[in-house]
């Protein structure tokens, strides 16, 4: 009984992360997209949090990452020292050198500025850069970056294919902890995302988490679908209906030790 209990309690955690990291790699594809157009957005996490539970990687606007490395490269290896997420327009899908390649536009087609950027991608990508238009907005994840054929980023991945494995666990628990308030939007997410399992079917979320990560437009660009009627809408409306009145709610710090 306690190793039945002690595998359904491992498994619980293991969805609640994925929920987690699902909503968290939205927020980080948003922020980066919001960049590129030059908006304020307003996130759940903020740029600092989304920094810091992200510790393996840099997210950074594409355009003041070509102008650094452009500006001083042993500066720039000191400021990009790890793997890099950004966001640019999908200017050209093609080959260079036998890898698929997207040329990253800084700005819109609108823009005066032409500055560009090289991505290189392994084959696993490509299925999914087939599905690119001219103009998109493409979040990326990138092991490191070259000026052999102008600003190149080598080692890239859609943001949508390596969802599962760009946070640490551990970093979003002491972040969150470190800056929890009763007004804390990412704790207040933290908290009710781990709730949720114990109000909500396990299999059900799983199948939401799923019906979510398998679509072509998340690989591509890290968006969850949104709306009503959404089935993660329906999920969380339901979730929150089962909750309600729990004392859970009003003790969101407290709960973080639970996580």
């Amino acid at each position: 009984m306690l190793i039945l209990l002690a595998a359904n309690v491992n498994a619980s955690s293991q969805t609640e992360k994925r929920l987690f990291k699902l909503l968290a790699t939205e927020e980080v594809a948003s922020l980066s997209s919001a960049w590129l157009y030059d908006r304020d957005l307003k996130l759940v996490f903020d740029p600092e949090f989304l920094q810091a539970i992200t510790p393996k990687y840099s997210i950074v606007k594409l355009r003041e990452l070509k102008e650094n490395i452009e500006n001083n490269e042993l500066s720039a290896e000191q400021m990009y020292p790890k793997k890099i997420i950004t966001a640019g327009f999908s200017e050209r899908i093609s080959r260079t050198f036998g890898k698929p390649t997207v040329k990253l536009r800084i700005e819109n087609n609108d823009s005066r500025y032409s500055g560009s950027v090289t991505a290189f991608f392994s084959e696993d990508s490509t299925k999914y850069l087939a599905s690119l238009d001219k103009g998109d907005a493409v979040p990326i994840v990138c092991e490191s970056w070259d000026i052999s054929v102008g600003v190149a980023l080598s080692g890239c991945q859609l943001i949508g294919e390596i969802w599962d494995s760009l946070f640490d666990w551990s970093a979003v628990k002491s972040t969150a902890k470190t800056n929890c308030t009763e007004k804390s939007k990412a704790s207040a997410a933290i908290v009710l995302v781990a709730n949720l399992s114990r109000y909500v079917n396990e299999e059900e979320i799983n199948n939401v988490i799923r019906s979510e990560v398998e679509r072509t437009d998340f690989k591509v660009t890290g968006r969850i679908r949104s709306g009503e009627n959404s089935p993660m809408s329906r999920l969380f409306e339901k979730g929150s209906k089962e909750a309600k009145g729990k004392e859970w709610k009003e003790k969101r710090c407290k709960a973080l030790d639970e996580i």
